[in-house]
C-alpha cells in the first residue's frame, strides 16, 4: 500500500488493518491492556473505536479538548443503554 505521506502514517494504516482483522474477543483484550477496566458489555463498536483510536493518537495527535468531552458523553450514554 502506498499509504505513507511522510508522517509515518504507513504503521498506522497497517495497525488499523491488523485490527480491523481481529474478533470482538481480541478487542476485548487490546481495550483491557489500553485501558485497565472492563470494556462495556455487548459495546463491540465502542470497543473497536478506542482500541484504534491508540494508535491514531501517537501518529497523528490527539483529539481536542471538545471532541473529547463528547466521546466520554456519548460512552456513558452508551453504558446506560447496556
Amino acid at each position: 500500500m502506498a499509504w505513507d505521506n511522510g508522517t509515518g502514517s504507513d504503521l498506522l494504516h497497517s495497525e488499523v488493518d491488523t485490527l480491523q482483522a481481529e474478533t470482538t474477543l481480541q478487542l476485548r483484550q487490546r481495550w483491557k491492556a489500553l485501558y485497565d477496566p472492563e470494556p462495556p458489555p455487548r459495546a463491540a463498536a465502542i470497543c473497536w473505536s478506542a482500541v484504534v483510536y491508540r494508535p491514531q493518537e501517537r501518529a497523528l495527535g490527539g483529539l481536542s479538548t471538545c471532541s473529547m468531552k463528547e466521546a466520554r458523553r456519548t460512552v456513558k450514554a452508551e453504558e446506560k443503554r447496556d
